[in-house]
């Protein structure tokens, strides 16, 4: 388990811990599979938007359509319904990151004052959780104690063991301005409706040159409560969200695969998926989760699965699907948003597809491209889905799409209109992560 920053394919600060998590057996209650990419050609139609959307459908095939968003409007200002925490590029976990959105009218610079380090988490989990009461946000400070190597040929060698930072997860009041620490030596958390807290709790604080961050799952009531290990034994967890009242962790391996995990109470552990299956989303009762794999030929398969029953209660392929912009079938699957009866998924290359789910059945609706220079294929992260599913938001990757980090964009879509917002951190190039609760129910 390396920090995103020293893995030598990383995509970016941004990415997320690799989630490639297969459900074994299940009833199939409802089964679609699209395919007609044919030579990747397109005919073009007027979708009503003028010149800022273009709709496409396939010359060949089923008719499956898609839709190009080709004028991106850039605003000064972040939508009123997102915040944001930033960290400038090129500072070396050096300089701690600023909050933007919310009740703020500034930026707020975060994490202690005159210590180095920075605000999101080395392995890629969610950056900040708004609490309930509007005023208190949860989110990682990785206090710098040496400097990262970057393994790069020539540079200085670190010795194996040496410590190189310390995870915390702090606390900001909005309505105070105070920022304080919650836990030392901890990192990804998840916050229930009834204000129980979980995260994972590294077994030695610091994290390690080149060795494994081990931890345990911690339960506590609110900020202060007793902790309480959920997990018999250490190992490389990440937090990710409550269904119900149960914790939904990932444990990582060696090279980076893993498997899905529930934890229900101390001590009970349960896998829920196996290897070569990504987890992506919960549904808004916490009682459904999605999960992405591939099947025989590597064309992603997405499945509604009831993850109490273990049972498979819908089926997607995205067999012959095509980005819309360039022609090529859709590889990926990286993330979803599920509310209501809408889910909104992270594909590559294209970013988005549109995907109504309810009934025991999953389709495709639309298949989403945004194309403005500098953006990268496949770039949507960190997606965020309005409570109409009328909205969405996410965070882009653009740059050159080489080993160096790239920068952030903010992109808010609206799935009814199609106008498309282009917001990014003002006076300073920065890696961008969306503020959220991903927790079922609210």
């Amino acid at each position: 388990m390396k920090p995103i920053a020293m893995r030598r394919k990383r995509r970016s600060l941004l990415g997320s811990l690799c989630l490639s998590v297969v459900l074994a057996g299940g009833m199939l209650l409802g089964s679609y599979a699209l395919a007609g990419c044919g030579d990747g050609r397109a005919a073009a139609e007027n979708s009503g938007l003028g010149a800022e959307v273009t709709t496409l459908r396939q010359a060949e095939g089923p008719g499956i359509f898609g839709t190009v968003v080709s004028q991106v409007k850039n605003t000064p200002d972040l939508d009123p319904g997102v915040m944001v925490i930033s960290v400038p590029l090129n500072v070396e976990w050096k300089q701690p990151g600023k909050l933007y959105g919310g009740d703020a009218q500034a930026s707020v610079q975060l994490g202690p004052k005159d210590v180095p380090g920075m605000t999101q988490d080395a392995f890629g989990a969610r950056a900040g959780i708004l609490l309930p009461d509007g005023r208190r946000l949860l989110y990682h400070f990785w206090e710098q104690v040496a400097d990262f190597p970057t393994e790069a040929p020539g540079d200085p060698v670190v010795e194996e063991g040496t410590r190189l930072s310390t995870p915390t997860v702090r606390m900001y009041d909005l309505a105070s301005g105070a920022d304080n620490q919650v836990v030392s030596g901890a990192r990804s958390m998840a916050w229930r409706s009834d204000g129980l807290l979980a995260y994972a709790r590294g077994v030695e604080p610091d994290y390690r040159y080149n060795l494994p961050y081990l931890q345990q799952v911690i339960v506590q009531q609110g900020l202060d409560g007793p902790p309480e290990a959920w997990t018999a034994e250490a190992d490389c967890y990440t937090v990710l969200q409550w269904v119900k009242d149960s914790l939904l962790v990932w444990r990582e391996f060696p090279g980076e695969s893993g498997e899905l995990l529930v934890l229900s109470r101390p001590g009970q552990m349960t896998k829920v998926l196996d290897l070569g299956e990504r987890f992506l989303a919960a549904g808004p009762d916490g009682e459904l989760i999605l999960a992405a794999n591939s099947s025989d030929t590597g064309a992603p398969v997405i499945r509604v699965i009831d993850w109490e029953a273990g049972g498979e209660v819908a089926r997607l392929s995205l067999e012959g699907v095509c980005d819309p912009a360039g022609g090529g079938p859709i590889t990926g699957v990286d993330a979803a948003a599920w509310e209501g009866n809408t889910v909104v998924a992270a594909l590559y290359p294209a970013q988005l597809a549109v995907l109504p789910v309810g009934d025991g059945t999953l389709r495709l609706e639309n298949v989403v491209t945004f194309s403005y220079p500098g953006l990268l294929p496949g770039s949507g992260q960190d997606l965020l889905l309005g409570e109409s599913a009328g909205m969405v938001r996410f965070v882009a990757r653009e740059g050159p799409g080489d080993d160096k980090l790239e920068r952030t964009a903010v992109i808010t879509y609206d799935l009814t209109s199609g106008e498309c917002l282009r917001w990014v951190v003002p006076d300073t190039e920065a890696v961008t992560r969306l503020v959220s609760n991903p927790s079922r129910p609210r």
